[in-house]
């Protein structure tokens, strides 16, 4: 080795320093400028981010979870078990209204959660981050408007019967309106108006309808004046000052509807109200002076959400056919197409249109026969199987809700997933295929 090497060496051994000592420098002006920024610019406290919480877009097998919540001991998203006292007598659990799924995840976009000494939560997904609103009352009914998902109504439990019914802006977290209600409230299926309601006695239930962003008009109550149609027994009330002190206060448009367990209701638009107890059926329509009774007969309602109803002779077994209505309210039927089936199973747990139906495992009915079935919910069942079972040692008290693994529901439309393994809860974006597309361009 020559004199001339030892030199290049040597000058080479200097420069290498110099470089690091600038580089780390430079890294820590920058960390220097990312702290004095986090101190100016301070996160909402609504914002929940930390290492289990945030967008994580992980891999877990053939999908990306986009992100996921640790639930702290003693929380757990709100479920129809013990919830709404007064359905379980009606015999419909959700009242034979749509948009009502047996599930804690109704959207895409979040859900409520209960947790110890009566709080509950409110959780949102939003621009890549959860959003968590806090409320100091068990939450007994959590729905976002089918048709806006920054708006929902939520009714709590401040005792044992008094019940409040609030619509609630989001992210703002502001508050339209808060109503003193019973357990239950409902939006239209078109999501401009909402029902609220509670029992006045026995097998009499009043419900009140108003529209979701507007301010309250003048209150009203249904007279069953209508000609052709049967009388009311004499403790069905008529007048506001035969109502209770409760149903006295309530704003909107009130009816006194006899109900039994046989009975159900169907709330499509925000002057169509159907009633039905099984075997005949009664359309009521609202007016300025509220609600009226226009048309009846006998025959069984079968939903077609979002846009009709089918009508079955309860005696013959008669498709009779598709309901039609138009402004002026008059009923005709539409010739039924023979090859649509009876609905599935556990038909709340579908998203529907009028001729078909997708269910949250998957399932087709219908026109969406023509759509390839996936398997992504018996994958997902079996990718997160072992953690669910290791997260119900820990708390046994979800094996109620969580007996059969872990809960999936796919949000196909959205190209989204929700996975709840007892401690944990994920959101998975879906493989984009040509099934998916399908199932985007259907509903459409």
């Amino acid at each position: 080795m020559n004199i001339g090497s030892l030199k290049l060496e040597k000058r080479g051994a200097c420069l290498f320093p110099r470089r690091y000592i600038m580089a780390s420098l430079f890294i820590g002006a920058l960390l220097l400028l990312y702290s004095f920024a986090q101190g100016l610019f301070q996160r909402s406290d609504e914002v929940v981010m930390d290492s289990t919480s945030g967008a994580v877009w992980q891999q877990i097998e053939n999908f990306t979870i986009e992100a996921r919540l640790r639930l702290e001991p003693g929380w757990r998203p709100i479920s129809p078990d013990g919830l709404e006292p007064e359905s379980h007598p009606l015999g419909s659990l959700f009242f034979g209204l749509p948009w009502e799924p047996i599930s804690p995840f109704s959207s895409p976009h979040g859900f409520a959660m209960n947790g110890p000494h009566g709080r509950s939560k409110v959780y949102l997904w939003r621009n890549l981050e959860w959003r968590v609103y806090p409320y100091e009352a068990p939450i007994v009914s959590f729905r976002l408007n089918p048709e806006n998902s920054k708006q929902a109504l939520i009714t709590f439990q401040f005792a044992a019967h008094r019940y409040e019914t609030q619509l609630i802006d989001y992210p703002e977290n502001r508050t339209r309106w808060s109503i003193a209600s019973g357990p239950w409230s409902r939006f239209s299926w078109d999501g401009r108006s909402v029902m609220i309601g509670f029992f006045e006695k026995r097998q009499r239930l009043l419900i009140s309808t108003f529209s979701a962003n507007d301010e309250f008009s003048k209150s009203t109550l249904a007279r069953y004046q209508e000609v052709g149609f049967q009388k009311m027994p004499e403790d069905v009330a008529t007048e506001p000052e035969a109502l209770s002190e409760d149903g006295q206060d309530l704003p909107g448009n009130r009816a006194l509807l006899i109900w039994s367990k046989s009975h159900q209701l169907w709330f499509p638009h925000e002057d169509q109200l159907w009633v039905s107890d099984g075997s005949f059926w009664t359309l009521w329509h609202l007016d300025s002076s509220g609600w009226k009774r226009s048309q009846g007969g006998a025959g069984r309602l079968i939903p077609h959400f979002p846009l009709g109803f089918r009508i079955e002779n309860s005696q013959t077994n008669t498709r009779l056919g598709f309901v039609h209505i138009d402004d002026q309210a008059p009923l005709s039927l539409r010739t039924l197409d023979r090859s649509l089936d009876e609905l599935p199973r556990d038909a709340d747990r579908w998203f529907w249109s009028s001729t078909g139906g997708i269910s949250y495992e998957g399932h087709r009915w219908g026109s969406a026969l023509s759509i390839a079935p996936t398997r992504w919910h018996d994958e997902l069942k079996k990718a997160f199987a072992s953690e669910t079972r290791q997260a119900l040692v820990l708390r046994p008290e979800l094996h109620v809700n969580l007996r059969e693994g872990p809960q999936v529901q796919l949000f196909e439309a959205h190209g989204k997933a929700w996975v709840w393994t007892g401690d944990q809860i994920y959101l998975l974006n879906l493989l984009e295929t040509p099934t998916t597309r399908a199932v985007r361009a259907w509903f459409r």
